[in-house]
């Protein structure tokens, strides 16, 4: 019994080969060639949980100067990383006239004013810059402003009214894919700014590129011009506001 069974399954799938089924019924060429598509799914989630960390403006795998004072620990798809903790403009002899005051390099003999002593404003190249890196979609155009408070005595009076900073059109870079080179964007130019104190934030920089961004500037581009009869005795400090904003397309 078990050889019959089995005879009759083999010319059973035989004669379906051939194309004819048992009792004689045939199988058309539409039925045989018709697919059969089913769908199954594939899926990985990714999540930003630490800052992006301040690069070295000169080389990205190096250890920043002052990388810890200029981190605003910010985590998530698009953040400001960097911006410059201070901008040390020095001591000086007051007069009655305007002066125009030129960014202390922290590389260089300069005495800072008491508030900023031994605290550096730029790296030893003499730079200050912002970090952006951007993990959302080209579609998002982002952009930074930056607006100056009134400046005040360490007593809270006011003073230096109308004092302006100027941040020059600076530079802009890239950091390469391999994250060990920087690439110079010179199609991203930021918009030369001047700040005046107590006045409205201003856009210096709008952008749709991706992946992590720096824009920077040296000591000759950023200046403070104190206007004739404004100048205050002892220090003066105001708070510098940095903004990263987005929009989508």
């Amino acid at each position: 019994m078990k050889t019959v069974k089995l005879a009759a399954i083999t010319f059973a799938s035989v004669l379906a080969l051939s194309g004819v089924l048992a009792g004689g019924a045939s199988v058309s060429a539409a039925t045989v060639d018709e697919p059969s598509t089913q769908t199954g799914t594939a899926y990985v989630t990714f999540t930003k949980t630490t800052p992006t960390a301040p690069l070295d403006p000169n080389d990205p795998t190096g250890t920043p100067d002052h990388g810890d004072d200029n981190s605003t620990g910010e985590v998530g798809a698009l953040t400001l990383d960097a911006i410059p903790a201070r901008l040390n403009f020095g001591t000086h002899e007051a007069t009655t006239g305007a002066v125009d005051l030129t960014l202390n390099n922290s590389a260089a003999p300069a005495t800072p004013n008491s508030q900023g002593d031994g605290l550096e404003t730029t790296d030893e190249d003499g730079l200050i810059y912002t970090q952006v890196t951007n993990l959302m979609s080209p579609d998002v155009t982002w952009s930074l402003a930056a607006q100056l408070s009134e400046f005040s005595t360490a007593d809270g009076a006011a003073s230096l009214p109308q004092a302006v900073i100027t941040l020059g059109s600076g530079q802009n870079q890239l950091l390469s894919a391999d994250g060990t080179a920087w690439e110079p964007q010179a199609a991203l130019t930021n918009a030369a700014i001047a700040l005046t104190a107590g006045g409205a934030s201003v856009t210096y920089l709008e952008s749709n590129q991706a992946g992590t961004t720096q824009q920077y500037w040296n000591t000759d581009d950023v200046s403070l011009a104190v206007p004739a009869g404004a100048q205050t005795i002892g220090d003066s400090t105001a708070t510098m506001t940095w903004t990263l904003s987005a929009v989508v397309n």
